[in-house]
């Protein structure tokens, strides 16, 4: 299953739906919702990461790059204690780095459901693929969010599918495609967690395509637990070496 890391690179870039008075399929919705943000040819981003516990509040900065639907890094640069720590992820393979060690290190199938950098993100919902998109059923109405028209999804997946959810469902926008919400539930049918827009706004050099500038990742099993992450100056469809989808890179300061 191939994947696509550092969620947060965005999350966002609009390809357009049908007209509103006829419902796609939820598959489609939905596959069209996840190309904006992590099936491009190829973007960068700086964004900060902002953890939020009840009793501390911690920001960190990082740069991120990816190229289409199979590769991606992101590398830490502030503060001091973070810097240089980085996350690799090629296919369906994920590494991440860490200065204090020099070396790399593959991160397991079984861990990939564990917190990225202590955040509220795990490694599984930073390297989601396009292809793990047609290991579920989907459902689709027509509803409002915040009185916005929006497509509203439910996706269950099959029951060999090596996902832990019980079901997701999308709150998508249906004037431009763009993902306004995400909610997860448990196999006992309870919402876990929950992804939200705060803001949206656009590519720097692109000023037609949607991308979700403030994202935040609720934990709804801890009260007062929440991650945002703010993406700044993105661009699109930039020039790219693969050696900087390499282990040799990720190890480089």
């Amino acid at each position: 299953m191939k994947k696509i890391g550092i969620f947060l690179i965005a999350l966002l870039m609009s390809v357009g739906v049908a007209a509103a008075d006829t419902i796609p399929d939820g598959y489609t919705i939905v596959k069209q919702a996840f190309s904006m943000w992590r099936g491009q040819e190829s973007a960068s981003s700086t964004m900060t990461m902002t953890i939020t516990r009840p009793d501390r509040t911690e920001s960190m900065t990082l740069q991120s790059w990816s190229m289409g639907d199979t590769k991606s890094v992101a590398k830490f640069v502030a503060p001091a204690k973070y810097k240089g720590q980085a996350i690799l992820v090629i296919g369906d393979s994920m590494w991440t780095y860490s200065p204090k060690s020099r070396r790399s290190i593959k991160i397991a199938s079984s861990l990939k459901s564990k917190p990225w950098m202590g955040s509220d993100m795990s490694y599984d919902d930073i390297a989601v693929s396009l292809e793990s998109l047609s290991q579920y059923t989907y459902t689709v109405v027509s509803g409002t969010k915040d009185n916005t028209p929006v497509y509203i999804i439910t996706a269950i997946p099959f029951k060999d599918a090596p996902i832990v959810w019980g079901k997701e469902i999308y709150y998508i926008r249906k004037s431009d495609n763009a993902m306004l919400a995400k909610e997860f539930f448990d196999q006992a049918g309870n919402m876990i967690r929950r992804f939200d827009a705060i803001e949206i706004g656009f590519y720097n050099n692109d000023k037609t395509k949607p991308i979700m500038k403030h994202m935040r990742v609720t934990n709804l099993e801890k009260e007062g637990w929440f991650t945002d992450f703010i993406i700044e100056n993105t661009q699109f469809n930039i020039p790219l070496s693969d050696d900087i989808f390499s282990l040799a890179n990720l190890e480089r300061p």
